[in-house]
């Protein structure tokens, strides 16, 4: 289990997490991720939890949106927004009509959580067009 955030949107935290090896180490275990040998020591500490499986089922029923970022079951953040958005079923652009895996739609913008509504390809297309727009001589 994971360095929890104090601004995370999460009300509770489960009574089992005292007991977990993680609980007051939270610079361990809210690393960089662009740093791995950051990552895979918070991955070791996680490893010998005996709370491992339900630190696992816990960040699995907590939103997205709510989450408290670090590894918290030995996985991060991009990581378990991997495997909650394998889950859903295809998304239709809004642009092409097209049905697309969600890793196909960008993040939503401005900080808000979710994905946009319109997939990459449809998404740079409309980028291009403005742009072009923009630096065509009136």
């Amino acid at each position: 289990m994971a360095a929890l955030r104090a601004y995370a949107d999460i009300d509770f935290y489960p009574p089992w997490q005292a007991t977990a090896p993680c609980t007051g180490r939270g610079r361990d275990m809210d690393p960089d991720e662009r740093a791995p040998a950051e990552v895979a020591r918070a991955r070791a500490i996680c490893h010998d939890c005996p709370v491992l499986e339900r630190c696992r089922e816990w960040i699995a029923g907590i939103p997205l949106a709510a989450d408290p970022g670090g590894v918290i079951a030995a996985l991060t953040f991009h990581e378990r927004e991997e495997l909650e958005l394998a889950k859903q079923p295809p998304r239709t652009c809004r642009t092409c009509g097209e049905p697309k895996p969600w890793r196909a739609f960008p993040p939503a913008k401005r900080g808000r959580p979710g994905r946009s509504w319109h997939c990459r390809t449809c998404h740079n297309a409309r980028d291009r067009a403005r742009h072009a727009k923009r630096k065509a001589p009136q």
